[in-house]
């Protein structure tokens, strides 16, 4: 199924930023996409319950994607 997630940093959307996904699973490599205007990125056929997401500037954080749309709020990094 095609999962759609949320980020948002400092309460506003994290638009048109890379973020690194990286899958839980052993030999699958990192894929990088960009958010649209609304801090969205849709990925396709996604069979894992969760990934790790890393953006420039921010702390790694876990995506849960076994439920409604995440809305993932974003700290920066050393904050």
């Amino acid at each position: 199924r095609d999962a759609s997630v949320r980020f948002v940093a400092d309460a506003r959307p994290l638009a048109f930023a890379p973020v690194r996904f990286v899958s839980p699973l052993r030999g699958v490599p990192a894929k990088t996409m960009t958010t649209d205007a609304a801090g969205r990125i849709v990925l396709p056929g996604a069979n894992v319950p969760a990934l790790r997401a890393e953006a420039p500037g921010f702390e790694q954080v876990e995506v849960r994607l076994d439920g409604a749309e995440p809305v993932v709020s974003l700290r920066r990094d050393g904050g």
